[in-house]
C-alpha cells in the first residue's frame, strides 16, 4: 500500500523525534562581545560633568558615551559601543568600553573611538579582551 505524501511526512517527522529524541544540536554564537580600554595621556580634567573624567583642549570628544565603532578588515562598520567607566590618576584618564555583538568570522578587527583612527586587533586578541588603545 502506498502511502500519501502529507502522511509519509508526519512518519518521518515523528521517527526523527523518537531518533533525536526531539533535541537539536546547540547553535554556534555568531557574535562576540569585545572588551578593551582606552587611556588619554593629554587633554584631560578631573571630575567631569559626564564620568570621572574627560578630554579638553582639542580632546573634547571624548568622554563617558563616546561610541566606539569595531569595522571588519575592509572598513565596514560591524558594531558600536561606547566608551565608559572614566578614572582620572596621575592626569591620565582611562576608560573601558565593550562593545556588543560583533559578529565572529573576521581574522582582523578595526576599533576607533570618536573619529580618531582605527586600530587593528587579531580575532584573538579581539576575543581574549585585548583591545588597548591610548590617545595623547
Amino acid at each position: 500500500m502506498l502511502i500519501g505524501s502529507t502522511a509519509l511526512a508526519i512518519v518521518l517527522a515523528v521517527g526523527a523525534v523518537l531518533l533525536f529524541g526531539g533535541k537539536s544540536a546547540p547553535e554556534a554564537p555568531k557574535t562576540f562581545q569585545l572588551k578593551g580600554a582606552m587611556a588619554l595621556l593629554e587633554g584631560t580634567t578631573g571630575r567631569a560633568a559626564r564620568g570621572e573624567c574627560e578630554g579638553v583642549r582639542g580632546y573634547d570628544d571624548i568622554a563617558e558615551g563616546t561610541q566606539v565603532t569595531v569595522y571588519d578588515a575592509t572598513g565596514k562598520a560591524i558594531a558600536l559601543g561606547a566608551l565608559e567607566n572614566s578614572q582620572y590618576a596621575g592626569r591620565v584618564c582611562t576608560f573601558s568600553f565593550t562593545v556588543d555583538e560583533v559578529p565572529i568570522g573576521h581574522d582582523i578587527y578595526q576599533v576607533e573611538v570618536s573619529h580618531r583612527g582605527k586600530v587593528s586587533f587579531s580575532d584573538e586578541a579581539a576575543r581574549a579582551g585585548e583591545v588597548a588603545l591610548t590617545l595623547g
